[in-house]
Formats: structure tokens, sequence, C-alpha cells
């Protein structure tokens, strides 16, 4: 007989508590599936660039190439403002962050695409793709560097939807989803041109590491 007061562990509570355990695990489980997309979706509206920024440096890391992120020139209509410069072995990557909750239809060259939420809402947006080709030439004008070098890549999250996108495009912009930006990368610095010259190649970067703090002092003072 046990004594008064002893606690006695019975095997039906171990199986209770191992149950227990076992459903509290569970519903952390589906309650971290269950808002994973939500949350990833907030904070990419909150902050595109930060929340692109993982697979960007894993490109840049993956490559060993040169990364400038938030490059900004000038004021007004001529401002100049890039999410992310990768500096590859051959080209210069010229990146716009967008994100659009549901999806976007739109040919190449459209002056303006459009846009279906979520909820149902259509409405016309500026074509991405000409933003990006914009601010490419303006980046080649306000660096010297020629545009020839230079890729253009609208950057959207794996979750959008993309129709009517003119695969024949010969424009050296291109709109891909988050997991294929590493693709494209590896896709043109496998081609077959002549690489840049390192120091060449790690003197552009520099200039334009120093034009993006001397706009940024600028602001700033």
């Amino acid at each position: 007989m046990p004594e008064v007061g002893t606690f006695l562990i019975t095997s039906y509570d171990v199986r209770l508590g191992v149950f227990i355990a076992f459903a509290l695990a569970a519903a952390a489980l589906f309650l971290y599936l269950f808002l994973k997309g939500p949350i990833r979706r907030y904070r990419a509206k909150r902050d595109i660039a930060s929340a692109y920024f993982p697979k960007v440096y894993k490109t840049v890391l993956h490559g060993d190439y040169y990364l400038i992120n938030d490059f900004e020139r000038g004021e007004g209509a001529s401002k100049v403002h890039i999410d992310h410069i990768i500096g590859g072995d051959k080209y210069i990557y010229v990146i716009t962050d967008c994100y659009f909750d549901g999806a976007i239809s739109g040919m190449g060259e459209d002056a303006s695409w459009v846009y279906y939420s979520r909820k149902g809402k259509k409405q016309p947006i500026p074509n991405p793709l000409a933003a990006n080709r914009h601010m490419l030439n303006r980046l080649s004008m306000v660096s010297g560097i020629n545009s020839s070098f230079m890729v253009g890549v609208v950057l959207v999250n794996d979750e959008c939807f993309v129709s009517r996108l003119d695969a024949s495009n010969k424009s050296d912009s291109h709109l891909v989803g988050l997991k294929d930006l590493e693709t494209l990368v590896e896709d043109y610095e496998s081609r077959n041109v002549t690489p840049f010259v390192k120091k060449e190649l790690w003197q552009a970067i520099h200039d334009l590491h120093e034009l993006r703090k001397a706009s940024k002092d600028e602001r700033t003072s």
C-alpha cells in the first residue's frame, strides 16, 4: 500500500501527458502553417526590399558578386531609385522590387497593365517593365556605364500570377518570381561574352556606391 500523500503516476497519466504534448505540438504546427502565408504577405507589403533581400543576398553570395542596395540619385522627374544592383562577372543587374497580392496581366510594350487583387478589385498599373527600363537608362546616364552591360529585372513575389506577358519580348528587362532570380542571373552569366575586367568592375561598383553615399548625405544634410 502506498503511503498517504504519495502521488502515483499511472500508465494512463503518461499516455495523457504524451497525448497533450502531441496535441499542443500539432496545434502549434497547424497555426504556423496557417499564418505563415499571411505573415509573409504582410511583411512583404510593408517592406518589400527587406523581404526580398535574403534571396537577393543568397544569389550574390553563391556567385561571389557585388551588391548595392537602395540606390538613389537625383530629385523629381530625374530621380533614380533602384532597390538592388548586382555586379556580376559579365553583367550588372538593375533590380526593381514589386509585390502584387493577386494577378497581373499585360504585354511587354503596353503602357499600362491590369492588376487583379485577391479581393477582386481590378485596376490599371504602370507597366513595371517599362519603369524598370527607365531606371536602367537613367542609371546608365548618371553612372556613365553603357546600358548594353546592364540587365533589368522586375522581381515579384512567387504567389503573383502573371498572364499575357509576351514571352518573345527581346528586351533586356525581365519579370521574374523571387525563386527564379538566381536562375536568371546564372543564365546571363553563362553566356559566351567577354567578362568585365575585374579592376574595371570593382571601379564601376565603387563609383555607384560613392554616388549612392553622396546622394544619401545630401538628403540628410
